[in-house]
């Protein structure tokens, strides 16, 4: 399934369809697999972990949601969200099943679920399927055989594809925001744009009914919405402090009057922010003797992933630190939330002020031309 860019990208929140529901909140899902049996599939929802063992080619979870809820089921460790070994859905209180191959889990097909019905169609499930696969072809095909002029010609081609989508994909959000205010999908999409001024979270937010404003989407809603403010070009960076991959300890408040820092939010199962690295250590190399540091924050749990991420991507220039690790100067909510992120990899700007100078989202293959030529603007 399509790698979603979601606020804090957490397993602990829900969404669902307005819609009536009855007192049971049991859900069942039942997969069918070609994992061998004996293999493990775990389950993440709700802040809930379970597992199940394969057992003559099927697999069984049952629990309790209150609405419908973001859930992920995984085979084996991976770091990758919607990758070989990993899904993300959204989960009912009904009866679902779910067809899942190894090493083939992102292409998984949910039934059951009307919420990720919807979600699929809106995102144009079998279009992004596709071009995800030609991108995986290219990419294998210059990693084995080497970069040539046509292979290399062929990825930028489908990148282009893969933009256009996007952008078909965002109108159609937006669309379907417009005219299903009383959605509880509709706050779940909200939370997830990137592209709207806080005048036009507001109007879309004011839409909603006032139970899809109380849903567990709605209320993120509503705390990003007053935060966004609070973290718009112009206004003053939130401060926090953490001790670095190297056991540096960072205060942002230290490089006020000094330089500018570049924060880079990501996290080591994001390919996308991942693929952005050389451009990083481009950017630190050619300005960092002009007043340009780079604070690189992954939003990982497994410390030992993030570790071997920084050293296979080659960014250990970088001042690196785990998300878990910062405490902020005013522990009002978490770093992400006062900063706004919705979204990995986001870039934030500040000035020698501390006041934030630019925020920017990463897509595509390519680096935002916007923080490029922002750099290309202050340091020469």
């Amino acid at each position: 399934m399509r790698p979603y860019l979601l606020l804090f990208l957490s397993l602990i929140v829900g969404s669902a369809f307005s819609q009536q529901q009855s007192g049971n909140n049991q859900f069942s899902l039942t997969g069918t697999t070609n994992l061998k049996d004996g293999e493990i599939v775990f389950m993440q929802y709700a802040g809930i972990n379970d597992s199940t063992v394969v057992k003559d080619g099927k697999f069984f979870f049952k629990g309790n949601v209150d609405e419908p809820t973001f859930a992920a089921i995984s085979n084996g460790k991976t770091n990758v969200l919607d990758g070989p070994k990993s899904v993300r859905f959204f989960i009912e209180p009904v009866k679902m099943d779910i067809i899942a191959s190894k090493d083939k889990f992102y292409k998984s097909k949910l039934s059951g679920s009307e919420t990720q019905k919807a979600l699929d169609e809106l995102n144009l499930r079998d279009e992004y399927d596709e071009i995800r696969e030609g991108l995986e072809f290219w990419a294998s095909k210059i990693q084995k055989e080497g970069s040539t002029e046509l292979y290399q010609a062929s990825l930028d081609s489908v990148y282009r594809k893969r933009s256009q989508l996007f952008n078909i994909i965002n109108e159609r959000k937006l669309t379907y925001l417009k005219n299903n205010p009383n959605s509880y999908l509709s706050p779940y999409l909200l939370v997830a744009q990137n592209s709207l001024s806080q005048d036009s979270i507001r109007f879309y937010y004011n839409q909603l009914s006032p139970v899809v404003q109380n849903s567990v989407w709605g209320r993120m809603a509503y705390k990003q919405l007053n935060y966004k403010s609070l973290s718009n070009v112009g206004q003053y960076a939130p401060v926090f402090r953490a001790n670095s991959l190297t056991n540096e300890e960072i205060l942002l408040s230290n490089f006020k009057d000094k330089q500018y820092v570049l924060l880079d939010f990501w996290g080591t199962w994001c390919v996308k922010c991942r693929e952005l690295s050389p451009n990083l250590i481009s950017f630190y190399k050619q300005y960092q003797t002009k007043g340009l540091e780079i604070i690189s924050i992954a939003n990982d749990h497994d410390r030992q992933a993030w570790k071997n991420a920084i050293s296979l991507d080659k960014t250990g220039l970088l001042k690196h630190v785990l998300l878990k690790d910062v405490n902020l100067v005013e522990p009002n909510d978490g770093l992400l939330t006062q900063y706004s992120i919705g979204a990995f990899p986001t870039f934030i700007l500040i000035d020698k002020e501390g006041k934030i100078a630019g925020r920017y989202v990463g897509s595509g293959n390519e680096f935002h031309i916007d923080l490029k030529n922002k750099l290309k603007e202050i340091f020469e």
